[in-house]
């Protein structure tokens, strides 16, 4: 019994760690490949833990998650292109970002539920892909070229 309440207290810490001491790996050999493959799978891993929270445990039928995953995306890439931010501080702040507007729209979207929700969701996805093919700061449907990485990637 007290095993358990060992390493559940000590696997998250150990996950973080882990993936805290991710970005020192460049330095230390040519694992740019790793590093893209463990980023991407992480930021799917957290779109799909929201889509079990909502869906799963509140029991809301949701099409519109991928709009909060557009939002850190472009977030990150409008920052990165504009402003020539380290992908590595850009993550987690692209995160809150997200996060962020996922709950001024949740103040909203969270009061209907069954179809009504199902519907606004449909319509959070449409508005904000016609947002984001139209609006010049982002380039509209061309979108902006990013600087080329200058690290290897083997």
């Amino acid at each position: 019994m007290a095993a358990d309440k060992t390493r559940v207290v000590w696997f998250p810490i150990a996950i973080m760690a882990a993936l805290l001491a991710l970005p020192a790996l460049q330095f230390v050999g040519n694992y740019n490949y790793l590093i893209h493959l463990v980023l991407f799978t992480a930021s799917y891993v957290v779109m799909a833990s929201g889509w079990n929270v909502l869906g799963g445990f509140a029991g809301y039928i949701s099409l519109g998650h991928n709009v909060f995953f557009a939002v850190g995306g472009y977030f990150a890439g409008m920052a990165f292109a504009r402003l020539e931010i380290s992908t590595i501080i850009l993550a987690p702040v692209a995160g809150l970002v997200a996060g962020a507007l996922g709950y001024l729209i949740g103040l909203i979207a969270l009061r209907v539920r069954g179809p009504s929700f199902i519907i606004s969701s449909l319509a959070l996805v449409k508005i904000f892909r016609i947002l984001f093919e139209n609006w010049e700061f982002v380039g509209g449907a061309a979108g902006v070229a990013l600087k080329a990485n200058s690290l290897p990637v083997e």
